[in-house]
């Protein structure tokens, strides 16, 4: 999956109407791109949620990436800690290669009654995410996309 096919997902699975986007504070945690040849591999902790609450994402862009930089066309496996995540994206991204990591059978299980035509998409902790690397130029076309967040 790409960052412009995980964000139409999303919005299908739920329109803007009731998922918009909050620009939260997000700290780089670590930048690793001794995974394999032409990936990368962003960890963040995300702030600002409710109750105070810190989340961890992972994306992980592999394919495409023009020189050290993900671009649009790169392919995406993406993963948060949060709820929305683990009930409504989790399965779905797994069985359509678009998660970072295991999955665990609560998971899947939840997943399908949340998510039940299993349309991949992501979170809002991903998405904040996703906005400040292509503020930052950090993808290769991403300023493209700033618009539809």
């Amino acid at each position: 999956m790409t960052i412009p096919e995980l964000l139409s997902g999303t919005s299908v699975v739920l329109p803007k109407t009731f998922y918009r986007f909050v620009k939260y504070d997000i700290e780089l945690l670590n930048k690793d791109e001794s995974l394999g040849t032409n990936s990368i591999l962003y960890s963040f902790n995300v702030y600002g949620s409710s109750r105070g609450k810190v989340f961890t994402t992972h994306l992980f862009f592999y394919g495409g990436l023009q020189g050290n930089q993900p671009t649009l066309k790169s392919h995406l496996r993406v993963s948060c800690n949060c709820e929305a995540y683990r009930f409504f994206w989790k399965n779905a991204d797994y069985e359509n290669e678009a998660h970072f990591g295991k999955i665990d059978a609560w998971g899947k299980v939840r997943g399908v009654v949340r998510n039940p035509d299993q349309i991949p998409g992501i979170c809002k902790h991903i998405m904040a995410c996703l906005y400040g690397l292509c503020e930052r130029n950090e993808v290769v076309g991403g300023r493209s996309l700033l618009s539809y967040f």
